[in-house]
């Protein structure tokens, strides 16, 4: 068993849906010049594919529950969806 750190155990327990304290990143990219029509979806493509090696620490979720006692624990991902993970958002034109 690979415990939480006291005060990530603690932010994780007081993370509402309607009041979320987690954090996400946002990138606003543009194609490089002479990129063509298609680049942006062939990242976004790969990105999605990718199988390579990947972090360990994101391979893990925090898991609370009758097999930990209430204790919030580590568990590992042994397959990881990117889908859930990477989005992809078009901007309306002039909105950047």
């Amino acid at each position: 068993m690979d415990p939480l750190e006291p005060l990530d155990a603690a932010m994780i327990t007081a993370d509402l849906l309607s009041d979320p304290l987690h954090a996400a990143a946002l990138l606003i990219m543009s194609a490089p010049p002479g990129a063509g029509p298609g680049y942006v979806d062939g990242l976004y493509r790969d990105a999605l594919s990718h199988h390579g090696a990947l972090d360990p620490r994101f391979r893990r979720h925090p898991h609370a529950g009758v097999d930990t006692g209430g204790i919030w624990v580590w568990q590992t991902d042994e397959t990881i969806d990117m889908s859930r993970h990477i989005l992809r958002r078009t901007l309306p034109a002039g909105a950047d």
